[in-house]
């Protein structure tokens, strides 16, 4: 997992005010951006982190930014919002992005 051990941001979330409206995941070969608009939802590679931040605050008007430096930390951001506001794009949809097993418990 050579992501998770860099120590750099791996994962930004965008809001409007206190509303959802996007997150980013650093992947193998740049950055993914998923920006909430309305109803709909729109993926986008990128460069950068600062492209990220660029497209989500073009397209969907986003204001803040939280950066994550884990992965579970992030799902667990967009995992606990309302049903309603949750992206159909989640993170382990995205190809390139790590993925925890769970533990097993023996």
């Amino acid at each position: 997992m050579r992501l998770l051990s860099r120590g750099g941001v791996i994962g930004l979330v965008a809001y409007r005010g206190h509303t959802f409206q996007g997150y980013a995941l650093r992947t193998d070969d740049g950055w993914v951006c998923v920006a909430c608009l309305g109803m709909t939802c729109s993926k986008q590679k990128v460069r950068t982190a600062d492209d990220c931040r660029t497209m989500l605050r073009a397209t969907c008007h986003a204001g803040r930014f939280d950066e994550f430096r884990d992965i579970d930390l992030l799902k667990d951001v967009i995992e606990k919002l309302p049903p309603h506001e949750q992206p159909p794009i989640m993170p382990e949809h995205i190809p390139g992005v790590p993925v925890k097993l769970p533990k097993l418990n023996v």
